[in-house]
């Protein structure tokens, strides 16, 4: 199956080469995607915006943050589909709702290190991330993770979201 097929008909994408997330999003207007399933897909680029150091919590949202907001929980498991992955961090970063990046400040605005518990089980308090134009298009709504482990391949992914009108023509 192509890879963008796979996210059009899937509700979102965030698995790994080597480890598998597991993810469920609930915006709070009680809308619900799922993303449960243990296909393994290809890596995504890391791209221009990642920043080191992002400081460990579980909401990255801003006090002004009031629309599409995004409650998402998982868990991180082994391509055995049962193994959880525990104690270990996962980055996010992402735009905020106008599609801007923060690079710069010290607060690492919607930017974090995310740590699996006993049972592989993250969350991550957040918003629906504005589109931003690449060239002459705009990139899909999307929310960046990294997961580095001593025992397991690196994974730099994507989540994207079903239903966006900018995935097909996503290079």
């Amino acid at each position: 199956m192509k890879r963008r097929d796979f996210i059009l008909n899937t509700s979102l994408l965030a698995f790994a080469i080597s480890t598998n997330i597991s993810c469920i999003i609930k915006r709070e207007d009680d809308v619900t995607t799922t993303g449960d399933n243990c296909d393994n897909t290809t890596k995504d680029i890391l791209g221009p915006f990642y920043r080191e150091q992002a400081p460990e919590r579980t909401n990255i949202r801003e006090p002004n943050d009031t629309n599409r907001l995004l409650h998402i929980k998982g868990k991180v498991i082994l391509n055995d589909c049962t193994t959880p992955v525990s104690n270990i961090y996962i980055d996010f970063w992402q735009a905020n709702d106008k599609g801007e990046y923060d690079n710069e400040s010290t607060q690492y605005k919607y930017r974090a290190k995310v740590k699996t518990n006993q049972k592989g089980e993250y969350e991550l308090k957040t918003i629906m991330p504005g589109k931003y134009l690449n060239g002459n298009q705009f990139r899909p709504s999307h929310i960046h993770l990294r997961i580095k482990t001593d025992h397991t391949k690196e994974l730099i992914s994507q989540i994207y979201f079903k239903n966006d009108t900018s995935i097909d023509n996503d290079p």
